[in-house]
Formats: C-alpha cells, structure tokens, sequence
C-alpha cells in the first residue's frame, strides 16, 4: 500500500480551545504532520493524537507533544505517527502566546 495525504489544512488557533484537526474512522497507520514555523517566543502548542481503547469505546489520548518558543526553534515540524485499528483523531491545541495559524496534514495507509 502507498502512503498518502488523507486530509490536510491551516488551523487558525483560538489560544486555549483544543481544535479537532482530523478524524479518521479506518483501520490504518497514520501520522500528523504540523508546520510550527510560525511559532515566536513565548508560544507554546500541544498535538494530541485519541484512538479508542476497543471497537466503539470511549476514544483516548495516546499521544501528547507539546512545543514550546524560548528564542530558537528546535522541531519546526511536528510528526506523531500512531497505527490505529478503529477511530482516529488529531487535535491542536494553542496554551499560551499569540494565537497563529498552522498548516497541518494527515498522511497514511489505510485498510
């Protein structure tokens, strides 16, 4: 199977509010990618990345990246690569700085 974009966007952030990127309902091998260069200091973001823990259960974090802006850049962007067998959902979420706009996309395999 390829890799492909599934689903991709810009997110305008709302500093506080937890934005719902993507939600994917195949079984698959997925990755979000974010594009943090528009970051400057003092801004901080947290990806989540929900799967549920069982066919129609309750859907959970397995994944949490926060980055943060001190000065320097370290990861202008951001990959959390998670294999999910039924739901999928990639969130972000702006907690501090000024709100800014992130381009993200969903690659993956499917089926």
């Amino acid at each position: 199977m390829a890799v492909s974009q599934l689903a991709s966007g810009t997110q305008a952030a709302t500093v506080t509010t937890e934005h719902t990127l993507s939600t994917q309902s195949a079984q698959g091998a997925y990755s979000l990618i974010v594009d943090l260069s528009n970051m400057v200091s003092g801004d901080e973001v947290v990806l989540r990345v929900k799967i549920p823990g069982k066919t129609s259960g309750t859907s959970r974090v397995c994944f949490t990246g926060r980055y943060d802006y001190n000065g320097s850049q370290l990861t202008p962007i951001a990959i959390s690569p998670v294999i999910a067998a039924t739901a999928w959902v990639a969130t972000l979420q702006q907690t501090d700085g000024t709100s800014r706009n992130f381009d993200w996309s969903v690659q993956g395999q499917v089926g």
